[in-house]
């Protein structure tokens, strides 16, 4: 018989297969970016992006998530109030990556560890924002996933 919560349970330990440093570590230490985000993490996640040679993720797929939270970093413009309008956005970006990332026939539409990132991502920011720091964790999160997009492009995506 089908079970509705053993299902979700399972989808859940499913969707988190991958695991990145800024879980544990957060994105800051005493307030300031950790160094080794923007460095040597960003640059590992980068080359996880170009691992799977059958399921890649694409320059316009990577793209696409980058202008979004480049856009919601526009719309909230460094203040934190605009942070709180615009919040709401930023848990969106789970269902677009659930949308995009699922399953289509033998392939998916983008690869499982970008998925994972994005929802994991916005966890974190999800966790900060509940100890009043979600606008700070916001920042930094834009900084790190533009030092990724860096890395991604110097290590040959396209």
């Amino acid at each position: 018989m089908y079970n509705q919560r053993e299902s979700r349970d399972t989808y859940q330990k499913k969707s988190y297969e991958n695991k990145f440093d800024f879980e544990d570590k957060g994105y800051r230490v005493n307030g300031i970016i950790r160094a080794e985000l923007i460095t040597t993490e960003a640059e590992k996640i980068a080359g996880a992006f170009l691992e799977d040679q059958k399921n890649r993720l694409s320059s316009s797929q990577l793209r696409a998530f980058f202008n979004e939270v480049k856009g919601i970093n526009s719309r909230i413009g460094g203040s934190k109030e605009n942070f709180i309008m615009a919040y709401p956005l930023i848990l969106m970006l789970k269902s677009k990556a659930e949308y995009r990332g699922a399953s289509k026939g033998a392939t998916q539409k983008m690869p499982k560890v970008f998925k994972d990132f994005i929802l994991k991502n916005v966890d974190r920011i999800v966790e900060d924002n509940k100890k009043g720091e979600g606008f700070e964790s916001f920042q930094a999160f834009v900084m790190f996933f533009e030092a990724v997009v860096g890395y991604f492009y110097g290590k040959g995506g396209r």
